[in-house]
């Protein structure tokens, strides 16, 4: 398999990048388009929560055709790798992976990513996988969100290229995309298992279910799975079982 050849559309002002996306893709945008927006009305995260999304950040969505189906749970955890690998390349801050998906930095959330598949007669047709990126303004105009969240100009003081970032996590979610498609993924994951803060942490876990635990996460799975230790045993937390994690303080 060739490298992903990105081909950007540039759309303002938009609802969601991702409803733009799934739309070209239905009418049959090659893998590698990106719609990408200044400003979102109705950006949106997992289980519908709000992702807000003012001038000065990214929001990007890219139609992917991927070619193994089974293993689309990767994608996301993907997403963020690459987002934390450009950030890094190109500001060098520390960004981590909380699992499932979340970009943080200093403990609050700087970035997230989302995944959504379509079907056709059982057949995967594709996948539109969006990022947000919060960059070039204040986490104070969040409101709400301001106490969990962060941009990168607070934590640098100064503005970043845009551009050149995006550009970066493109390149870096080609090259893992790649090896997605290659069956290499768990390799790349193994390789940048630093970046995932999660693992030996206390965790508070809300099931889709409704239901809460406190456990301690000890590993990630070759598919992306959590391993947690629970009720003296390892349990395995699927992301798509799990609506919201939270990492907690190690008890005094």
């Amino acid at each position: 398999m060739a490298p992903i050849a990105w081909s950007l559309r540039e759309v303002g002002k938009t609802e969601s990048t991702q409803r733009v996306a799934d739309e070209l893709a239905r009418r049959g945008a090659a893998e590698g388009v990106v719609v990408l927006a200044e400003e979102q009305a109705v950006g949106r995260g997992r289980y519908e929560r709000r992702w807000l999304s003012p001038p000065g950040g990214i929001y990007m969505s890219l139609v992917l055709r991927p070619q193994r189906p089974a293993a689309l749970q990767l994608l996301p955890m993907l997403g963020s790798l690459a987002i934390i690998d450009g950030i890094r390349r190109e500001t060098g801050a520390e960004t981590l992976m909380r699992w499932p998906n979340d970009v943080i930095l200093r403990g609050k959330k700087v970035a997230g990513v989302i995944a959504e598949a379509s079907y056709r007669g059982g057949t995967l047709s594709h996948v539109v996988l969006g990022m947000g990126i919060n960059c070039n303004f204040r986490a104070e105009v969040l409101g709400d969100l301001a106490g969990s969240s962060t941009t990168l100009m607070d934590h640098l003081g100064a503005a970043v290229d845009a551009p050149r970032l995006r550009d970066a996590v493109l390149s870096s979610f080609g090259s893992l995309y790649l090896g997605w498609s290659e069956g290499r993924a768990a390799t790349q994951i193994a390789e940048r298992k630093g970046w995932i803060s999660t693992v030996g942490k206390r965790v508070e876990v809300r099931r889709s279910d409704g239901s809460v635990v406190v456990c301690r996460a000890t590993g990630v799975e070759e598919d992306g799975s959590l391993v947690v230790e629970l009720d003296g045993g390892e349990v395995v937390l699927r992301a798509e079982d799990i609506e919201r994690l939270r990492e907690l303080p190690e008890p005094c």
